[in-house]
This record gives C-alpha cells, sequence and structure tokens, in this order.
C-alpha cells in the first residue's frame, strides 16, 4: 500500500524544466526523465523509510528523505508528515 502524496508547485516547475531540456536533446528522453522520476515518487511513497536521510532536525530525527531518479542526475526530496 501507497502513501497519498502531493506534489510541491516548485517540483513541478523543476520536473517541466527537466522534460523541455531532456526533450531538446533528444526526443523522447524527456518522456524517459518523466517515468524516471514517477517511478521515484511511487517507491517513496511506497516504502517512506527506504529513502537516504537528507536533513535531520536538532536531535537527529529524519525531515526529509530522498529518492534517486533511475538513469539521470535527479533525486525526489521528500517529506513525511501525518497528514
Amino acid at each position: 500500500m501507497s502513501l497519498p502524496y502531493s506534489l510541491h508547485a516548485l517540483a513541478e516547475v523543476d520536473v517541466l524544466g527537466a522534460w523541455e531540456w531532456y526533450e531538446q536533446q533528444q526526443p523522447g528522453l524527456g518522456d524517459r526523465f518523466v517515468t524516471a522520476a514517477g517511478a521515484a515518487i511511487e517507491r517513496a511513497a511506497r516504502w517512506p523509510n527506504a529513502g537516504a536521510p537528507a536533513i535531520h532536525d536538532d536531535i537527529g530525527d529524519v525531515i526529509e528523505r530522498r529518492v534517486a531518479t533511475a538513469g539521470f542526475p535527479y533525486a525526489v526530496r521528500y517529506r513525511v508528515t501525518d497528514e
């Protein structure tokens, strides 16, 4: 079972910008990037504690995690909340 998630508006802008850049480099590469990013998001939603810790609070608890986007130099960063 996966946790529900929402994307930050700036993350959506970043993904769109990366898609456009990759499409200019090679047609279809942008679509492959979006697919890889979507798979990374799904992994984070399905296994939220599996991502590498990215930010800790003052007592060492993990606030934010990251998971790699396979085949691209990007990572999805996320926070798990009680909401």
